[in-house]
Parts: C-alpha cells; structure tokens; sequence
C-alpha cells in the first residue's frame, strides 16, 4: 500500500524517527492525510525549503466543538490564524505540485479549521496561548496503523 502523509505542528517534541501506535501527540493538522505521485525525496526538499519561509506561529485555544465522522470527537478551535492559514495553503500549494491527492479534500484550502483534538484529556485551554515552532510530516505506511515522524522541520525565518 502506498505511504500517506499527515503535516502537522506538535506542542510536545517530537523527533524524526519516533513512532506512534495510536494517537499523535497535542498538534495542529497542517495538511490531513495525503498521497504523493511525484517523487518523495523531492517533496522533502521543496518542504524543508518553505519552513524556512515562517516564524514559529502563535495560537491561541477558541471555543470547544465536536468533529469526526460522528461528531463526537472533542476539540479545540483556535484563534489567531492569519500566519497557520498562511502555511496551510503554502502546503497544500506543493502537495499539489507534487501531485498529491487528499484523502478528505473538503477539509483543505477553504476548507481548513484549525483545532487541537483532545490528547489525554488536554488540548488547550479557552484563551490560553501556544507557540507551533516545527512542522512534521508524518508518514502511515499500513493505511490504519503506526505513525512514524519522518521530518521534524524548524519554523525557522531569517
């Protein structure tokens, strides 16, 4: 089975190489769950490249919502979005050029609402702040299973 990809900004740190058996650390969804048809150490490169475009981002935690399939899966909306939205739509810009094809297309581009899905019963508090400083492509090889951190990319301006 091909690999799938998932961009995301962790809270917690995280480094390349870890693995996940089940739920990902606290983080923002950058990009959902991708696939890509042109070449993968490319895309790497091109994605290394943008992280050096951006400063670490602020959020801030927002009302709670429910999200999922079923809609009972808690989360966290987050305000402050002008520089997340910024990265989100430059991702999706080279899974595009990439060829990549989403898994839920209707949650990118205009479609993208940035939250913080409940981790061990935190995710960020109504009013309460938090600095994204990485972006991390994740990689799923089996379609349901391990979750390996493949890149761990400082948010690095200079």
């Amino acid at each position: 089975m091909a690999a799938e990809y998932l961009l995301t900004s962790s809270f917690e740190p995280i480094v390349p190489g870890q693995s996940f058996a089940g739920q990902l650390p606290r983080h923002v969804t950058i990009q959902q769950y991708f696939k890509l048809s042109g070449s993968e150490q490319a895309f790497k490169h091109a994605l290394t490249n943008l992280t050096t475009r951006f400063y670490p981002i602020e959020v801030t935690g927002g009302q709670e919502a429910l999200y999922g399939p079923n809609n009972d899966v808690p989360v966290r909306l987050l305000h402050r979005l002008g520089a997340l939205a910024r990265l989100h739509n430059d991702t999706l810009e080279l899974v595009n050029r990439f060829g990549g094809t989403m898994r839920n297309p209707e949650w990118a581009g205009a479609g993208y609402n940035p939250h913080v899905t409940y981790v061990d019963g935190r995710a960020l508090e109504e009013g309460e702040t938090a600095t994204l400083r990485n972006l991390e492509l994740i990689v799923r090889k089996d379609g349901e299973g391990q979750k390996i951190a493949e890149l761990v990319l400082p948010l690095s301006k200079k």
